[in-house]
């Protein structure tokens, strides 16, 4: 498959750009991950195939308006 097809393809099932299907799927493995598990966001960042530990941070801070630690179990408790 060509890339131009894969873009096409993708584009019309999902409508995302097969960029941004892969962000999006590892942006939900990752908020899977700050919420059901105590890996440390280097640890979490590796898994899901993002550089660093700064780069699943902003992406979760853009696209939930919270911090990853804001999304630990518990952290609701701590913070009140």
């Amino acid at each position: 498959v060509s890339a131009r097809t894969l873009a096409r393809r993708t584009s019309n099932a999902v409508g995302l750009s097969p960029l941004q299907l892969v962000q999006r799927v590892r942006l939900e493995r990752s908020l899977h991950l700050l919420r059901t598990t105590r890996m440390s966001l280097d640890a979490i960042a590796a898994a899901v195939g993002l550089g660093d530990p700064a780069t699943l941070h902003r992406l979760v801070k853009k696209h939930t308006g919270r911090s990853p630690g804001a999304l630990r179990p518990g952290a609701a408790a701590k913070t009140a």
